[in-house]
C-alpha cells in the first residue's frame, strides 16, 4: 500500500527536515503506529524560511518546544477537508487548536495555505502546509 505517514514522508525529500524533527523530537515511532492521524506537513522550503536563532532553540529541546511545535501539527484521526467543507476548529495531539477553514478553492490551516493534493497514507493522511504552525504559548 502506501506506508505509514513516516515511511511516505523519508521516501519525499521534499520532507528530509521534518523526518530529520521528528527523529529528534521522537516522534517517529508515534507516526509509524496505527493512528489515524492527520498531518500539516511543511516541507524543506518552508523549513528554510523560519529564522535560524528559532530553528536552533527549537532543535536544542527536542523533548519540549520541539515536540510541542511538531505534536501542533498533528490532529488524531483522518480529517477529510476535501468535501462538504465547513470553517472549524480542530484539537491538536499537542491538545491546542488549528482553525480549518476554505476560502474559495483553497485550503488554510490556520494562516497556513494548503499547498497540494493530500497524501494518504496506511495511517492517515498528510496535507502539505506552506509555513510552520506555531502554537500559542501563555
Amino acid at each position: 500500500m502506501h506506508g505509514t505517514i513516516v515511511d511516505v514522508s523519508a521516501s519525499n525529500p521534499a520532507f528530509s527536515k521534518l523526518v530529520t524533527a521528528l527523529t529528534a523530537a521522537n516522534l517517529v515511532g508515534v507516526l509509524q503506529g496505527p493512528g489515524p492521524f492527520t498531518v500539516y506537513a511543511p516541507t524543506d522550503v518552508v523549513f528554510d524560511k523560519v529564522p535560524a536563532p528559532l530553528l536552533n532553540l527549537l532543535l536544542s529541546d527536542p523533548s519540549g518546544a520541539l515536540t510541542s511545535v511538531l505534536t501542533y501539527h498533528v490532529t488524531p484521526g483522518i480529517q477529510d477537508l476535501r468535501l462538504s467543507f465547513v470553517p472549524r476548529d480542530l484539537r491538536t495531539v499537542q491538545r491546542q487548536e488549528v482553525y480549518a477553514e476554505r476560502e474559495r478553492s483553497t485550503l488554510f490551516i490556520n494562516s497556513s495555505r494548503v499547498i497540494d493534493s493530500p497524501i494518504l497514507t496506511d495511517n492517515g493522511v498528510i496535507y502539505v502546509v506552506d509555513s510552520v504552525l506555531l502554537p500559542q504559548y501563555r
